[in-house]
């Protein structure tokens, strides 16, 4: 089986490092695959190179980067001629239905991939918007979507998603990276400069409307007698009481989540 993963681009997001989680695996149980980023390469891309995962490139920023970007994923499904192609967020899903109905295959399988739950549209720019309206438009054309999620599944029935199949696919998650660890914790808070009894929480996300940093940092004003490391990129630009730190983008979030108490989810 060949599947061809079309993302909208290899940053250090969520979607984007469970992608390059995944494929490693499906590669090991034999499944051949092609990732394809449509906003070029990101940190990622090199991570699934190394797994030895191709990754083609392309730029589909603005009105004439995304036609020519449809235009060069049709090619490339007309090329590799997969078995599967599974289109990844609002961007990934659109383009991928785009090409796979442009480059016309009976074989061929067309799933989609819900990456978010109740995400609040009004605060995010007119394309988008727009995008998320054709996947609304266009939801009954995969043969399955699929949802990370009870809660996405069921917010994006909600605001009209009339799939043929949807199907609930959690996470896998590798608990092990996350188990308690006493050495780095000891590290992480001297780096920080607190002592083992402090209470430290932490919150991890890049500043985004949906992850509601202002409901954080609103909260935290009202907490005394704890430190709250914000991890994440964009952390360092926000306004923050002296009892908040900012760790900006990290590389060694399970390391640093050893040294924490309490986890925040936004």
């Amino acid at each position: 089986m060949h599947v061809v993963h079309v993302i909208s681009g290899l940053g250090t997001g969520g979607a984007e490092t469970f992608l390059a989680t995944l494929a490693p695996k499906l590669r090991d149980r034999g499944i051949t695959q092609t990732v394809v980023s449509l906003t070029g390469d990101g940190p990622l891309a090199s991570r699934l190179e190394d797994e030895r995962i191709p990754v083609v490139g392309l730029d589909a920023r603005g009105a004439i980067g995304a036609v020519q970007a449809a235009w060069q994923l049709r090619r490339v499904l007309g090329e590799l001629k997969p078995d599967v192609v599974q289109g990844w967020m609002y961007h990934g899903d659109l383009f991928a239905t785009l090409a796979h109905r442009l480059a016309r295959s009976r074989r061929r399988r067309l799933y989609w991939n819900i990456r978010c739950s109740d995400m609040r549209l009004a605060d995010y720019s007119y394309q988008l918007r727009m995008v998320v309206r054709g996947c609304i438009w266009a939801s009954g054309m995969p043969d399955a979507v699929l949802a990370n999620s009870a809660a996405g599944a069921r917010v994006h029935v909600e605001a009209g998603y009339r799939p043929r199949r949807l199907l609930i696919v959690p996470n896998g998650i590798d608990c092990s990276r996350f188990a308690p660890n006493a050495e780095q914790r000891r590290a992480v808070r001297a780096e920080l400069g607190l002592d083992d009894k402090a209470v430290l929480v932490l919150h991890v996300a890049r500043v985004d409307p949906m992850k509601d940093h202002s409901g954080l940092l609103a909260a935290a004003e009202r907490i005394t007698g704890a430190t709250i490391a914000l991890i994440g990129s964009g952390t360092k630009a926000l306004a923050r009481p002296p009892h908040v730190v900012a760790l900006g983008q990290r590389a060694d979030v399970a390391r640093l989540l050893a040294a924490g108490d309490i986890v925040v989810s936004g």
